[in-house]
C-alpha cells in the first residue's frame, strides 16, 4: 500500500484528502522545531529511515506548517533526488500529483 508522508502532526489542516492516495504518516512530531535546524535534519532523516521511506511507492505531500515542510521537503529531495509529490489544489479541494526531480 503506498503512503502519504507529511513531515510533521498538526491540527489546522485536513489530511483526509491526501489519505485517498495511502495511509497518512508523519516523520516527526508536532514540537519539532525548524528554528533548531541541526536537530530538525536529524528528526526528518531519522524519521525517513524509521517508516523505510520509498521514493517509488510513497507521496510527499506538500501540506503543513511552511517552515517544517519546506526544510523537510528540502531534506528529503537531496536524500532521494525524485519524489512522488502531492500539491493541494484549493480550487478543487483536492490533490494533484507530480513527480519533481532534481535537475543536474
Amino acid at each position: 500500500m503506498n503512503r502519504v508522508i507529511l513531515v510533521c502532526k498538526t491540527d489546522r489542516f485536513d489530511t483526509t484528502p491526501a489519505a485517498r492516495f495511502g495511509e497518512v504518516t508523519f516523520l516527526v512530531g508536532k514540537n519539532a522545531s525548524p528554528f533548531a535546524p541541526d536537530d530538525f535534519v536529524i528528526e526528518v532523516l531519522e524519521g525517513l529511515e524509521r517508516i523505510a521511506f520509498d521514493p517509488i511507492n510513497d507521496y510527499f505531500a506538500l501540506t503543513g506548517p511552511a517552515a517544517q515542510l519546506a526544510m523537510g521537503y528540502a531534506i528529503a529531495m537531496r536524500k532521494y533526488g525524485k519524489l512522488r509529490t502531492l500539491i493541494f489544489d484549493a480550487r478543487t479541494d483536492s490533490y494533484v500529483t507530480r513527480n519533481v526531480e532534481v535537475l543536474t
